[in-house]
């Protein structure tokens, strides 16, 4: 598993598609995750694919990061989400207004209980499954980006 802190916020792919800035809420979290799939599934991802349902674990975790995590359920901060793509693959980028974190807090597993661990499992699904995973900001970041693989009409 490598995680990759950058200095600066990483430019997104292509055009922005959907943009939402959100309470730091599960009820609102959600709400956010569906329509970022939603916007996927038009042009990214084939509707109950493999990929569909690996990208919704991905997303429904970093974005549930950010709420809980990096923002500490505390409603009056909030989460920003920004999916941009082009004709060959899609990123996107959250950002929450917690304390952040560091390199050295986030070391990779070094057995397989911690890879199994509880607080482990979803940083590993995510960097196992997306194309590039970075976080920025001091920790308060992540971008995710994805080679579109949909199939063909």
């Amino acid at each position: 598993m490598d995680i990759k802190f950058l200095q600066s916020t990483p430019d997104d792919v292509g055009e922005i598609i959907f943009q939402k800035k959100f309470a730091s809420t599960f009820e609102e979290k959600d709400e956010a995750v569906e329509e970022l799939i939603e916007c996927l599934r038009g042009k990214y991802l084939d509707v109950d694919s493999d990929d569909d349902i690996k990208i919704r674990l991905c997303i429904e975790e970093a974005v549930t990061n950010a709420v809980e995590h990096g923002n500490e359920c505390d409603a009056q901060k909030s989460v920003t989400v920004v999916l941009a793509g082009d004709s060959k693959k899609w990123s996107l980028r959250i950002e929450g207004e917690g304390e952040g974190f560091s390199a050295e807090e986030k070391k990779e597993p070094e057995s397989e209980e911690d890879i199994l661990s509880y607080r482990s499992r979803g940083l590993t699904l995510i960097i196992s499954i997306m194309d590039e995973v970075y976080y920025f900001d001091g920790g308060n970041g992540v971008f995710l980006s994805h080679k579109k693989r949909k199939a063909e009409d």
